[in-house]
């Protein structure tokens, strides 16, 4: 997806609308799972905005920092379809308890990772979590992911999300090499032209397919997000 990110705002948004018209779809096409679950995130969880403001009150967030209740409702949409067993969260928050609940509901043996750069964060997302419902298990710092037996090329999805931009640009590749074949990444705030550059990049020299998300992920602050596909095939 081009990133307009050379033109003026006014187009910039245009084009990038169109492109995420075309993309949806595209991925209609390649992914006709996809539509098939597109009412599912209602039944599994009908409660998701709700939860959503509760988070942005208990953590103390502000609405534009935290995941968008739309990529939440994507994320249950995209499990519900593919069914992943290994999902790595990269930025903990609201996606955190988000995909436990997906879990928890409708596959338990799922393994749900959240990491983040940020131990603040990272500490007010399991207690969310843990006061939620969804547990505290699976919460893990940057550095103890790596040195930690849950770090892995295996994950069937990886939502990439971490709070600085500087730290995402620079940690995109190994979100990327992360990834299982057959699997993808969900990367965040692609509205972002650094961002949406480090994201181009590492999927270029992975070879991953991507497609524009704004159709399904667009919240009213113009934030959307990118899925890229490994060119794998799954064992």
């Amino acid at each position: 997806m081009p990133g307009y990110h050379w033109m003026p705002d006014g187009l910039k948004i245009r084009a990038q609308t169109r492109r995420g018209r075309v993309d949806a779809v595209a991925l209609k096409r390649e992914l006709p799972a996809l539509t098939e679950t597109e009412s599912m995130p209602d039944s599994i969880i009908p409660d998701i905005a709700a939860r959503h403001a509760e988070y942005i009150r208990a953590t103390g967030t502000n609405e534009d920092m935290a995941a968008s209740v739309e990529l939440c409702r994507f994320l249950v949409q995209w499990c519900a379809a593919y069914r992943p067993r290994r999902i790595a969260d990269l930025g903990s928050g609201i996606t955190s308890w988000t995909l436990r609940t997906w879990r928890d509901a409708e596959h338990p043996t799922c393994e749900v990772v959240s990491v983040d750069d940020n131990p603040d964060w990272l500490a007010r997302s399991r207690e969310f979590s843990a006061a939620a419902g969804t547990g505290q298990v699976g919460f893990f710092t940057w550095d103890q992911f790596l040195q930690g037996p849950a770090a892995g090329t295996d994950f069937d999805l990886v939502v990439y999300d971490f709070g600085s931009v500087r730290v995402r640009a620079a940690l995109m590749q190994h979100a990327f090499d992360l990834v299982a074949p057959g699997g993808a990444i969900v990367c965040d705030d692609i509205h972002k032209a650094r961002i949406w550059r480090a994201a181009r990049s590492a999927g270029q020299r992975s070879g991953f397919s991507g497609r524009s998300l704004r159709e399904q992920t667009c919240d009213a602050n113009g934030r959307f997000a990118w899925l890229a596909r490994h060119p794998g095939q799954v064992d």
